[in-house]
């Protein structure tokens, strides 16, 4: 068990999106994103845990241990959302539309280890911690914000944020306090 911070990023619209590309050049598109991506989890000594289609999720806490990890995703978030810019500018001289993201990160304990079966074992984070992060990712469309943060990482973090919204989220019988976190905040 270890208390984390848990980051899920997606591309919006990216379904419909892909059904105008060859796979060839979605396979392109999304090694470009992920690259950028990646380049600023390890920045932030974050661990890049999984790529889920055009889904990233990311977690920081552990197995390098960091007392400030929930700062450390949110200042990744907002610097991805930074370079975004700069990515989509590539990506449309290579000819795609540009992207759009929603992050949604969440604060709290989870397991972490080696999860899977006796042949094939995944080193990852599993818990309430991690589902959480990623019901949060989905509620940045429908509250329209880049990045959304939970209670319980905003209580962690001293950036400038805003209220949002008190929601219910599924499998949870609290409500839960989402938070946008503004680039006033970006790290360097």
């Amino acid at each position: 068990r270890v208390n984390i911070t848990v980051l899920f990023s997606d591309i919006r619209g990216f379904t419909s999106m892909s059904e105008n590309l060859s796979p060839d050049r979605v396979v392109e598109m999304l090694n470009q994103y992920f690259s950028v991506w990646s380049d600023v989890i390890f920045k932030y000594e974050g661990t890049v845990d999984k790529f889920i289609g055009d889904a990233i999720r990311a977690f920081w806490g552990a197995p390098i241990k960091v007392n400030d990890h929930a700062t450390r995703a949110v200042k990744a978030a907002l610097e991805m959302q930074g370079r975004l810019r700069e990515l989509n500018k590539t990506l449309v001289e290579k000819g795609y539309a540009p992207i759009k993201i929603g992050v949604g990160i969440n604060t709290g304990e989870a397991i972490l280890g080696n999860i899977g079966s006796e042949k094939k074992l995944d080193y990852t984070v599993i818990g309430d911690t991690v589902n959480l992060a990623s019901r949060v990712e989905s509620l940045t469309k429908e509250h329209k914000c880049d990045i959304l943060v939970t209670e319980y990482t905003q209580e962690q973090i001293d950036l400038p944020s805003r209220f949002v919204a008190e929601v219910k989220i599924r499998g949870k019988e609290n409500l839960v306090k989402i938070y946008e976190v503004t680039e006033g905040g970006q790290g360097s």
